[in-house]
């Protein structure tokens, strides 16, 4: 679908990655005019696209006079997966983090308040001395 806009019409032009043993290259769709074509680069198909909008008839619009917007099959998916990845990931670190304090917390009561040796406190933990330095910095 095209849309108007400051400099002229935008043109959603879709394309998808079309591979097999005889070819590897783009396909792309313009549903505003019903055409599609073929691009070897991701990186061509928007000039493509801009060659078949201004030659789709005889009076076509002057190259500046529309824009192209590339969107990719399945990108809507990818994206939204990813943002989810991303938030959980963030999740994941804040229980991580959490982790770590308690941890920490453990070291501090046994080192600390109780006056356990690095050597008593890594046994009751379960944990190597170095590990009980590490934790207490």
């Amino acid at each position: 679908m095209s849309m108007t806009a400051e400099a002229g019409t935008v043109y959603d032009v879709i394309a998808h990655r079309e591979v097999s043993p005889e070819a590897n290259f783009w396909v792309f769709e313009i549903p505003a005019l019903g055409a599609v074509g073929q691009a070897v680069k991701l990186g061509q198909v928007a000039d493509e696209a801009r060659g078949i909008i201004t030659a789709w008839d005889e009076d076509g619009p002057d190259e500046k006079a529309f824009k192209v917007h590339v969107r990719l099959d399945g990108e809507a998916d990818a994206r939204r997966m990813w943002e989810e990845g991303e938030e959980e990931e963030r999740q994941a670190r804040k229980v991580l983090d959490h982790a770590a304090t308690r941890k920490r917390e453990a070291v501090t009561l046994l080192r600390v308040e109780k006056k356990y040796s690095a050597n008593d406190t890594a046994r009751v933990l379960g944990v190597t001395r170095q590990r009980v330095y590490q934790l207490t910095r």
